[in-house]
């Protein structure tokens, strides 16, 4: 969860206007049936050069806080992993933990997990959401649990979540959130005459920013690019995972934070940028090397972590980063081997893992990645199932999955 790619927002952008999607944020609940085949594929199929027939490759992966998703070239989503809610499987599968990877959609271009909750995003712009829904992160008008997806939006050329809310970007570049703002992650003030409780959930789209290319939900706060290239950031603040304003523990409302940004992502109490010239920056908390910085002090500005970077990608307590040539480093909290060096031993500082890597994404306890040849690798912690190797043992290292039609 908690990730962004260079340059995927403008490649998801195209997809959904060729599709010809509608702008309207959709709130009747009939019409939630995204598995059936009805829209037109947009994708360029890999061939086997011997028999001329499609070869389905891993193209994009997220984590939730337990459950992970894979999107194969052919726009098929495939999910594994903790199900309490249905995030992973739906029916009468609901409560059933899924330790291989199934199938639960397609024409997918989208997916992104967080506590409970999934999301998704097919070509013609339709968002879906589904699973836990206390906080209102379906977006539904409801505080009721699903076990099928919800059209939540039209025309979504980017959507994620953060721990317990949605975020999405229509193809105008309205911002919209739902679900928690028990710390103003949000970025909605109170109005005059409600009380503070009026403001803490809510359960449909309500509109925070325009002007936006992408976004990133983190565990209590949301940090987002505008069309200049500015860093806006809110929610809480308490580690400075913000900005270095130290008399404001919860920014409510948007905060200007860094120029020239091309990608962000948002952890727990932390944050990373990547600049314009490939530079990851970090700051926030630094408990057990959090920053990636060599220390453990708390850092309240940003600073410069790895150069060459094309991804980064954060969870709770540990991060993942891409570098130009698909080297993959990683660096935070590792007690359950999520940082994939084949100890349990804390990093802090980025520590080399894996090379040839497409994309990756990290949760709470676990790393999910891709890389260019095809292959599909997990590995930490495993109690529900989330690597996806049909066990519920952990893994120190890269274990790889396999995807059977």
């Amino acid at each position: 969860m908690k990730k962004m790619i260079l340059y995927g927002t403008a490649v998801i952008a195209t997809v959904m206007l060729l599709a010809g999607c509608l702008n309207q944020v959709t709130e009747d609940a009939e019409d939630n049936t995204p598995f059936s085949a009805e829209y037109t594929t947009a994708y360029t199929p890999l061939y086997d050069a011997d028999t001329a027939s499609p070869v389905l490759r891993p193209v994009a992966v997220s984590a939730g806080d337990g459950h992970s998703f894979v999107i194969m070239s052919d726009n098929s989503l495939w999910a594994w992993g903790w199900n309490d809610f249905g995030q992973v499987a739906r029916g009468s599968q609901l409560r059933v933990d899924q330790l291989l990877p199934m199938q639960i959609m397609d024409n997918v271009v989208i997916a992104a997990g967080g506590f409970g909750h999934s999301i998704a995003v097919n070509i013609s712009g339709d968002l879906h959401t589904w699973g836990f829904n206390t906080d209102g992160q379906i977006g539904d008008g409801t505080w009721t649990h699903r076990a099928r997806p919800y059209r939540a939006m039209r025309n979504i050329v980017y959507a994620t979540v953060g721990d317990q809310h949605t975020l999405a970007i229509t193809d105008e570049g309205v911002l919209w959130g739902w679900g928690s703002n028990m710390y103003g992650q949000l970025g909605i003030p109170r109005q005059e005459g409600s009380s503070p409780s009026d403001n803490l959930f809510h359960h449909r789209p309500v509109q925070i920013m325009e002007g936006i290319v992408s976004v990133a939900g983190g565990f209590a706060h949301t940090m987002a690019i505008d069309v200049h290239g500015v860093l806006w950031g809110w929610g809480n603040n308490r580690h400075n995972q913000i900005n270095n304003d130290t008399n404001t523990r919860y920014h409510l409302t948007p905060v200007r934070v860094k120029e020239n940004v091309i990608a962000v992502s948002a952890g727990g109490g932390f944050t990373f940028a990547i600049t314009a010239d490939g530079t990851l920056w970090g700051w926030g908390a630094n408990v057990y090397g959090f920053v990636g910085d060599g220390t453990t002090v708390p850092r309240p500005d940003p600073v410069p972590i790895l150069h060459d970077v094309v991804a980064v990608s954060s969870g709770r307590t540990h991060t993942m980063a891409i570098t130009s040539d698909g080297t993959l480093w990683g660096w935070g909290i590792n007690s359950d081997g999520q940082i994939g060096d084949g100890t349990t031993i804390n990093r802090y500082q980025p520590t080399a893992i894996m090379e040839d890597v497409l994309d990756v994404a990290v949760s709470i306890f676990h790393t999910v990645a891709i890389t260019h040849s095809g292959q599909i690798w997990s590995w930490g912690g495993n109690m529900v199932g989330q690597l996806g190797d049909g066990t519920t043992e952990d893994r120190s290292y890269p274990t790889e999955i396999f995807i059977v039609e």
